[in-house]
């Protein structure tokens, strides 16, 4: 069986601050230590956009429409 996994070097552009259990590092070291295994069943790919009919495949509409009306319209940031 493989394995995917989706990452980006955006990755190390999500802070959610200090003290908060998601955090960078956390995120670097787990990506190393995929790196390190050399798997062949584990497949390396970058994060794409999918279309709503895929993710509706899996979630309900009003869930959909939830995290998109969650998004930001500008910037924002952590006081």
């Amino acid at each position: 069986m493989k394995t995917g996994l989706i990452t980006s070097g955006t990755s190390q552009n999500h802070d959610t601050g200090p003290g908060h259990p998601e955090q960078i590092a956390r995120v670097s070291v787990i990506v190393e230590n995929f790196k390190k295994l050399n798997y062949k069943n584990l497949i390396w790919k970058k994060p794409s956009k999918v279309s709503d009919d895929i993710l509706l495949t899996t979630h309900e509409n009003n869930y959909l429409n939830l995290v998109k009306s969650s998004f930001p319209k500008k910037r924002f940031f952590f006081t």
